[in-house]
């Protein structure tokens, strides 16, 4: 169980392929979530610049993101991760090769236009999805027993270990994407 507090207290990366929209986000809720003893990262395959509309809702909920830039994933300080989480949907995104345990938690990229949603509420969803799905991270982060040391690679693949990790599995199935 404690594996996983040791893995993000050895810090998160959030992972997209633009690194503009979804991994901005959750960057900006973790920070806001977790605090500052908690190193939060973010970092795109193929990093654009952050969508506009991403400052916008993050903002409208008090949170500035504005020191906050588009980085590579190879510009990301891999010392500094015990936790990566994938944030793409259809897209495929990178894998990294670290000692890291590795969720999934598949979201639809907000800047791609859908002609049933208005953008702005798209970036909203967004949003609003990342902050439960932290929130709930989080809650089960402080339920943690502490313990010391750093996370030790698994030879079972990252998404397969991190289910031994959280119960219920509603919740980790919820973590996952796997119901709503």
């Amino acid at each position: 169980m404690n594996r996983i507090r040791t893995a993000i207290d050895n810090g998160i990366l959030f992972l997209c392929v633009a690194n503009s929209a979804r991994s901005q986000i959750a960057e900006g809720l973790a920070r806001s979530i977790f605090g500052p003893n908690i190193k939060i990262q973010s970092a795109g395959s193929k990093p654009a610049r952050i969508h506009p509309l991403t400052f916008d809702v993050m903002n409208e909920i008090g949170i500035d993101i504005s020191s906050q830039w588009c980085k590579s994933i190879n510009k990301a300080d891999m010392s500094r991760v015990g936790l990566v989480i994938s944030l793409c949907a259809n897209e495929v995104c990178a894998t990294i090769p670290t000692p890291s345990i590795h969720l999934h938690w598949f979201l639809p990229n907000p800047a791609i236009k859908n002609p049933d949603q208005n953008e702005i509420n798209a970036f909203r969803k967004t949003r609003d999805e990342l902050s439960k799905k932290i929130n709930i991270l989080h809650k089960d982060y402080k339920t943690l027993p502490l313990r010391s040391g750093t996370v030790k690679p698994s030879p079972l693949p990252r998404m397969a270990t991190a289910a031994a990790f959280f119960t219920p599995f509603r919740r980790f199935a919820f973590l996952r994407g796997l119901a709503s």
